[in-house]
């Protein structure tokens, strides 16, 4: 799962504060692992950023994701019969799914 989706799935629809320096025991190193929050802090320490939903493309990763109804319920912290409803949607409807963010964390060297 990319770092975008996680933060999406762990802290959606919050304002999350990225500390200027990040300890591996703080719950962003818990979450992203510690590279990647370091990283995500060297970039933005300080500062408090607005974290989206992502629902659309947590939609879209329910529809492709292998496994069945329970498993992927399971992975993704929904009900089965949301991963059914999300499964079963209209062939074709793909609104708000062309949306696509990347993130790519380069390690820094200390």
């Amino acid at each position: 799962m990319g770092v975008a989706l996680q933060l999406a799935r762990d802290y959606g629809g919050t304002r999350l504060h990225f500390p200027k320096r990040v300890l591996q025991t703080s719950k962003l190193s818990r979450a992203l692992g510690f590279e990647i929050a370091r990283a995500l802090c060297g970039s933005y320490g300080g500062t408090y950023r607005d974290i989206p939903r992502f629902a659309a493309q947590r939609k879209l990763a329910i529809a492709r994701s292998d496994g069945s109804a329970p498993q992927v319920a399971r992975k993704f912290n929904v009900t089965e019969r949301y991963v059914r409803i999300v499964r079963n949607g209209k062939p074709g409807d793909k609104r708000q799914l062309g949306f696509s963010l990347t993130i790519d964390i380069k390690r820094r060297s200390t």
